[in-house]
Parts: C-alpha cells; structure tokens; sequence
C-alpha cells in the first residue's frame, strides 16, 4: 500500500499538521507529482507495524540504511500545547523500559547520506 502524506510544521518539526490520503495507482501519483514541478531526492523503503495504546497511536518502523524506530502520535486539538504533548509521550515510551534514544530527525536526512 502507498500512502501520499504532507506535513506542514507548526511550532516544531515534530509537531505537523498533516493530510493523507492513499494511492491507487503510484505511476499516476508519481507522474502527478513530477508535473507539479517536484523531483525525487531520496527513497525511503520503510515496514511499518502499527497498533495503539488508548489515545496513542503506536508505529514500528524499519527504515532501510536507518534502523528501527518507534513513532508515537496523539491527535490532540489547537488548544493543547504541542512540546507539552511531545514531553508527554517521551515519558510514555521510557515507562515501557527500553533503552530509548529520542531523534528529531526525519527519515530522509537519516537516509540521504547513506544513498549519496
């Protein structure tokens, strides 16, 4: 399955106000996407495993040329602060008692130097 996904950062790069939608035919997305003007610069080939936890949305990724990742999402109103939010599902994930190191990074800039 491809999902075609935005993201536009609000008060940081984690917090993104984000539409999706899924891709019938990548080649006619892909050609869509090449005639409104923009270029592929990096691949990303991610598994993704998702699940949930009451509100939080729970993703385990593994990104090839990065490792693994553990992504959590909570769907929160304008009205919560977003690195409130953030500082609260950091707390969430180390109470699972894995050995955790937070990134901000994107996919691409952790892939990019790898495929350059």
């Amino acid at each position: 399955m491809h999902v075609f996904t935005t993201k536009t950062p609000l008060a940081n790069t984690m917090e993104c106000a984000e539409h999706e939608t899924i891709v019938v035919d990548r080649d006619a997305m892909h050609g869509a996407v090449l005639a409104m003007g923009y270029a592929p610069t990096v691949r990303i080939v991610k598994h993704r495993r998702t699940g949930a936890a009451g509100e939080i949305s729970v993703c385990v990724d593994w990104v090839e040329d990065a490792g693994v990742f553990m992504e959590l999402e909570l769907v929160v109103d304008d009205d919560r602060d977003g690195l409130t939010v953030q500082a609260d599902l950091d707390t969430w994930a180390r109470s699972l008692g894995m050995d955790l190191e937070r990134t901000t990074d994107t996919y691409d800039t952790l892939v990019r130097p790898v495929s350059a």
